[in-house]
């Protein structure tokens, strides 16, 4: 905000200079890359460009909202590459899409974050930072070590038996194994652990469903659970939804995990009773998690090495 005073700008730099000084002071960045490069600073880059540069080198958050259109037409440049090729509303597209490439280049922090309007971009920004801010909290306060999580599954089998008067002691193993599944899984936000426990509302109570239930359609079904499958742009709530969510949750299936060789999109929002909004990659991360899960409760094996 260097127009309206914001900045302080320094005797000894330029107003450009200024702000990227000050932009190393912050805890966290958000890039908004629309259809105009901008200004060019001194060495031939934007200075949003360059706004961008400093938090990188300073290893500050970014979080990168780009417009629709100009994902668009980043893709048409890349099918045809043409010298001069012209975009409606950009001034410089080799510039833009250099500067989006270098976002998506990146090892870490590359996602890209698409919105069509302000609201929508404003939506977006809010997912963002609180998934950014819930991080950091489970970081800071997850007490969730390995001696912790047997024994958080040790107390949970026995409040388990003592309420079965102790009897069926393999479904006790059975029981033991799937609550140190689920914990593992959230620990490692695989979401099958999270998702159980928002169905059932906590771990003991959906645990025995999950023993009873051979597949996760299965599951779902006895948690009495309505789901409906969308493509990636309709899996978030929208704004008259969100009195009405009571979880959201998107994350990326690298190709380490699936058996696609492209990247895979998870997305899920639960909403009162039951409702459930999902992906084609969610569902068919979910299928696959509860196999493992399946086979991990019965015979004490994973499927996969996590």
């Amino acid at each position: 905000m260097s127009d309206y005073g914001d900045i302080g700008y320094l005797p000894d730099a330029s107003a450009a200079d200024s702000c990227y000084v000050a932009l190393r002071d912050c805890q966290l960045s958000a890039v908004i890359i629309g259809k105009r490069y901008g200004s060019l600073d001194k060495n031939g880059l934007s200075v949003t460009n360059n706004e961008f540069n400093a938090a990188r080198e300073a290893n500050i958050p970014v979080i990168a909202l780009v417009d629709r259109d100009v994902i668009a037409y980043a893709q048409v440049f890349e099918a045809n590459k043409i010298d001069g090729q012209k975009f409606p509303g950009m001034d410089a597209p080799d510039k833009t899409f250099q500067f989006l490439e270098s976002i998506r280049k990146s090892d870490v922090n590359n996602g890209i974050v698409a919105y069509a309007t302000v609201s929508e971009a404003r939506t977006q920004l809010k997912r963002q930072i609180a998934h950014f801010i819930g991080n950091l909290l489970r970081r800071r306060l997850d007490p969730v070590q390995a001696q912790v999580k047997d024994i958080l599954s040790e107390l949970k089998t026995l409040r388990h038996d003592l309420r079965r008067g102790g009897a069926e002691s393999d479904r006790s193993d059975k029981y033991l194994r799937a609550v140190r599944f689920l914990l593992d899984d959230q620990r490692e936000r695989k979401q099958l652990g999270k998702l159980a426990e928002q169905l059932g509302g906590t771990l003991d109570q959906a645990v025995p469903l999950m023993l009873d239930s051979a597949t996760f359609d299965d599951f779902l079904c006895k948690a009495k659970a309505t789901v409906e499958v969308v493509d990636a742009s309709r899996a978030g709530p929208d704004e008259s939804e969100m009195e009405q969510t009571l979880y959201h949750s998107g994350w990326l299936i690298s190709p380490e995990e699936s058996s696609e060789e492209e990247l895979l999109w998870g997305s899920m929002t639960l909403f009162t009773g039951n409702r459930l909004r999902m992906t084609e990659d969610s569902k068919w991360w979910f299928t696959r998690t509860y196999d493992e899960f399946r086979k991990y409760v019965l015979h004490g094996a994973r499927l996969t090495s996590r």
